[in-house]
């Protein structure tokens, strides 16, 4: 748009968008949208959260790299043989940003299956003073968390034989409110490790 006026050096009149009654409905026209906006992200960010994620992971043939041309090698667990071991990790982590009370935790082996070791791991010594109940048997293992923080990493690593697939095993989680995010079940051999 071209004004002759203003290209001659003479001094612009105030126009309709000068005016502060127009300034103040565009303000409140485009300001009032954005705020609702940036006010409903920041309650979904800051919203109270409980969240586990689950990662699962197994070895089950951590003898066949040192085994090659071995002969008969054993694994011996007082005195016993151990016959197809497999070693699986189950992996909790409190995702969210609000602690999370009351997480039972349940581990079942198969029929045919037999735990034979377990082991719990935790970032701080302190947090095993949490667990207000552990029973332990041959098939299965449970145990109730008073609380998990956010960011706090529950491992739990069995050693099962024997075992016919990893499958066989199944970990169960639950708390009141919680989202629980399970991934697929890895091969990692580098468990072998843990027990």
């Amino acid at each position: 748009m071209y004004f002759p006026a203003l290209a001659m050096g003479a001094t612009a009149t105030p126009g309709f968008w000068a005016h502060p009654l127009v300034v103040g409905v565009a303000t409140l026209i485009i300001g009032a949208p954005l705020t609702y906006i940036l006010a409903y992200l920041h309650f979904r960010r800051h919203r109270p959260r409980k969240a586990l994620r689950c990662r699962t992971t197994y070895c089950c043939d951590f003898l066949t790299p040192t085994a090659a041309g071995v002969g008969d090698l054993q694994i011996r667990l007082s005195g016993q043989e151990l016959i197809n071991p497999t070693v699986i990790s189950f992996e909790v982590a409190s995702v969210g940003n609000t602690p999370i009370e009351n997480v039972r935790m349940r581990v079942d082996a198969g029929p045919t299956d037999k735990i034979v070791r377990r082991q719990i791991y935790v970032s701080d010594l302190v947090q095993c003073e949490r667990i207000t109940e552990r029973v332990d048997s041959a098939r299965s293992m449970r145990c109730t968390w008073e609380y998990i923080n956010p960011k706090d990493v529950v491992e739990i690593v069995l050693l099962v034989a024997p075992c016919k697939s990893p499958e066989c095993v199944t970990f169960e989680i639950d708390a009141q409110g919680v989202e629980v995010e399970r991934s697929a079940m890895l091969s990692d051999c580098s468990l072998a490790t843990k027990l």
